[in-house]
């Protein structure tokens, strides 16, 4: 009979039963959404075509644990890796990717001309262009349609234009608007079609427009610091025969406490005393696998990784994947690794174009935007200096603080904000008065929107620089690349570029002056300041920051969290009432003797 005693145990098995049955489960249920091996294939390949080389060299290193042995992992690693500059470890991945696709199963074969591309591009970022070139050819002649576009790029580069301009047509009779092909067949022709082709060149390139380009064809990224390499404790070897054993010897110092196997996506077992030996998984056929040895001794846990070979039955090995599934993957593959033109050599390129079509207005826009992304490149900011005095783009190197008559001009800094800006442009519109905007480039690229509704409303922008930072600190170059970044989202938001600069602070220096004047700027400063009401109401806010108004003042107030939203209905009003009018910079400036206000407060903001 059971007694109670009994009773309690049966319950406490049961309990321990139901708990393990539960956790089992849980273990299926994460096993069932762990994305298989084409799953972060497909991830890892859309992660970069939207620029997230590093998220997807980790989502290729993740797919390359689930299948060491398959090619496609490799593939993608080097993209990777290529994209962000560390050229020789990416010739290494494709080195293994070869010996892969070469040894593998006829599925692990279609990957080979990809992997043939990845060469030629690592090449051709060593400057070895000869070498890429015959490459690259003898994938085209092979039909790989993916080769034509960076062969062209490479014969352009060996001074064959006629070749160039034969293999991007080629290349874009597969694929009508390949940025690659577009951009060579431009640069090749020199013909009137080259802007038209430039143009369609930039608007079929993936990414920001406002953001430094990183491709294949980007300089090496020297700051990042590479993974540190497998660990040499391990040995792994494989021993063919009947029945193939794979022998993990362990070269630390003492014996671990445990030795594990993986072999591509299947345990093959643990192991806790020498030899250390294991079964391969009868399910996996002959030819190359990878396996993962995971070891824990007194210095903790550690693993490697490597590849194994064994063959006990003769011929190419099997696939392993579903026919349909792998093409797929492939395909993304593709589509992730076709090389794009530089956007700074694009515009570069069409600016010259313009300049010999007799169009100096569109080659400065683009010879800015270049300098805007990056001042050092080539003689793109010095071309665009040359076209603004050419032009008569010339702006001023003394201060502005007053305008004309008893206009004033309200001016607002910083933003544009989604909280603020409309605020502001509320009460602007219910008192009828229109301002000038200075804003900066990183919020303005984050809301074009509020740009538009700007000057939907008659105001006028102006630069407030892109970063905030202090420009006094800053060299020439730099000073003007933070004023062109802004101005050309500006520009392309509202058609409109800007004339009047405020740097931040009100900081600035003689060097920060001619700088902007360089580019058709004047610096603008203020007479009055709203950080005189920090503190009081919006009544004594008024009556303070009045004190420093006069005709032709310029008033500061913010485009941020201060008293501006609170004090502007007040002080507009009092504006009026004192017989005032007011205008935006660009109205009120004719060339009036300037006016000195009876307290000039120009406090850091």
């Amino acid at each position: 009979m059971f007694t109670s005693v009994h009773r309690k145990i049966a319950a406490l098995a049961l309990s321990t039963l139901a708990v393990l049955a539960g956790l089992m489960i849980t273990a299926r249920a994460g096993a069932a959404t762990e994305p298989t091996y084409l799953q972060r294939i497909r991830s890892a390949a859309d992660l970069m075509q939207g620029e997230s080389s590093h998220q997807a060299e980790d989502e290729f290193a993740a797919a390359n644990f689930r299948d060491y042995a398959d090619p496609l992992g490799w593939v993608g690693a080097g993209t990777a890796r290529l994209a962000q500059g560390y050229v020789d470890r990416a010739m290494a991945d494709f080195v293994q990717a070869a010996d892969l696709a070469a040894r593998g199963s006829a599925q692990a074969k279609t990957v080979a001309p990809l992997v043939r591309l990845g060469r030629a591009v690592c090449l051709l970022q060593r400057g070895e262009v000869k070498a890429a070139l015959v490459e690259l050819k003898a994938l085209a002649d092979e039909g790989s349609v993916e080769a034509l576009p960076t062969l062209a790029y490479c014969e352009l580069a060996t001074g064959d234009r006629r070749a160039a301009e034969a293999t991007a047509r080629r290349a874009l009779e597969h694929a009508a608007d390949d940025p690659l092909a577009l951009a060579v067949l431009g640069k090749a022709s020199l013909r009137a079609d080259a802007i038209p082709l430039m143009a369609r060149a930039l608007g079929s390139c993936p990414g920001s427009p406002y953001a430094r380009p990183v491709s294949a064809w980007a300089v090496p990224n020297s700051a990042r610091t590479p993974p540190p390499p497998d660990p040499e404790q391990i040995r792994i070897e494989i021993k063919n025969g009947q029945s193939n054993r794979a022998v993990v010897t362990w070269l630390g110092a003492g014996e671990p406490e445990y030795i594990m196997l993986r072999v591509d996506d299947h345990d093959a077992g643990i192991s806790n005393t020498p030899p250390h030996q294991f079964g391969m998984p009868r399910e996996l056929g002959p030819g190359p696998h990878g396996v993962v040895a995971e070891v824990r001794s007194d210095a903790g846990v550690v693993a490697r990784t490597g590849l194994l070979t064994w063959s006990d039955a003769q011929g190419v090995p099997p696939d392993r994947y579903d026919p349909s599934e792998y093409a797929a993957a492939v395909q993304a593959l593709r589509s992730a690794m076709r090389p794009t033109p530089n956007r700074l050599h694009l515009h570069y390129w069409l600016a010259t174009a313009y300049v010999r079509a007799s169009n100096p207005q569109a080659a400065l826009r683009n010879y800015e935007r270049v300098a805007a992304l990056d001042p050092r490149f080539a003689d793109a900011r010095q071309r665009a200096l040359r076209l603004c005095t050419t032009r008569g783009i010339v702006g001023s190197t003394e201060d502005l603080t007053t305008v004309r008559g008893r206009q004033v001009c309200i001016t607002f800094d910083d933003g544009p904000s989604p909280i603020i800006t409309p605020r502001i442009l509320e009460l602007l519109r219910a008192a009828k008065v229109r301002a000038t905007f200075f804003v900066m480039g990183t919020q303005s690229r984050a809301h074009p929107e509020l740009l538009r509704a700007i000057v939907a409303a008659g105001h006028e922008i102006a630069n407030h620089s892109y970063s905030h930072d202090d420009m006094t600190r800053k060299t020439p170059a730099e000073i003007q690349q933070e004023l062109l970044r802004t101005q050309v989202i500006v520009e392309d938001v509202t058609g409109r570029r800007t004339r009047f600069f405020r740097p931040p602070g009100g900081r600035r220096t003689s060097e920060v002056r001619s700088a902007a004047a360089a580019l058709g700027y004047r610096v603008v400063l203020w007479s009055a300041n709203i950080s005189v009401c920090a503190g009081l109401s919006p009544q004594k806010g008024v009556a303070k920051l009045l004190k420093d108004v006069g005709p032709g003042a310029i008033i500061l107030l913010h485009n941020g969290p201060d008293e501006t939203v609170d004090v502007l209905p007040g002080l507009l009003s009092a504006l009026k009432q004192r017989g005032y009018t007011f205008a935006t910079l660009s109205e009120a400036l004719k060339n009036a003797p300037e006016w000195k206000p009876r307290s000039r407060r120009q406090a850091h903001h």
